[in-house]
């Protein structure tokens, strides 16, 4: 056989590098994006911490974020992104910032149905618009996990019953809040 062909044949194609300018292009975008992103989740914990100066947008926000996450949940989701987010450039560097957004919205959404089976029990199931209207309502009262939560709390209470599904969902925050906030 050809030497020259043998050498051609287990030689590899490098691809060009890229010029300088694409990464930093590249590079500004990651940066503005995950800016924005800290600053979306610290108007949204404004907005639920404080009612009063945050015009309508604020008061829409606040109530999305009450109806659908309930009072602790409406304060934990842009918590918790707001810190990943404010880390964000560490954890991109070491490929992990995925995996612990993943794991805080595992940790929230949890938490809030165990909350829910904690404080306001399994919701009754009669219909669907009377079920999701009523976790909406007693979401943005101050009572339960919001509609969401108590989504969850209806599903894992119904197959697991009330005290098991509250012990296994706050298992489940504890081990995602440490692979969320672990190296």
């Amino acid at each position: 056989m050809n030497t020259t062909a043998r050498k051609k044949a287990s030689t590899r194609t490098v691809p060009p590098p890229k010029p300088k300018k694409d990464k930093r292009a590249s590079s500004l975008h990651r940066e503005l994006s995950g800016l924005l992103f800290l600053v979306l989740s610290v108007y949204a914990l404004t907005c639920v911490l404080f009612t009063e100066g945050t015009g309508s947008l604020g008061t829409l926000v606040r109530s999305c974020l009450l109806g659908l996450l309930g009072p602790v949940g409406a304060f934990a989701a842009p918590a918790s992104l707001a810190t990943v987010f404010f880390f964000g450039r560490k954890l991109r560097r070491n490929g992990v910032l995925g995996r612990k957004i993943f794991f805080s919205i595992i940790t929230v959404l949890s938490l809030v149905s165990a909350l829910q089976l904690l404080l306001a029990g399994i919701p009754p199931v009669t219909n669907a618009v009377d079920t999701v209207g009523d976790l909406w309502v007693k979401a943005k009262d101050g009572e339960g996990g919001g509609l969401i939560g108590g989504l969850i709390a209806i599903g894992a209470g119904l197959a697991l019953g009330r005290v098991f599904a509250t012990v296994a969902l706050i298992l489940v925050s504890l081990i995602c809040l440490s692979f969320a906030v672990g190296s």
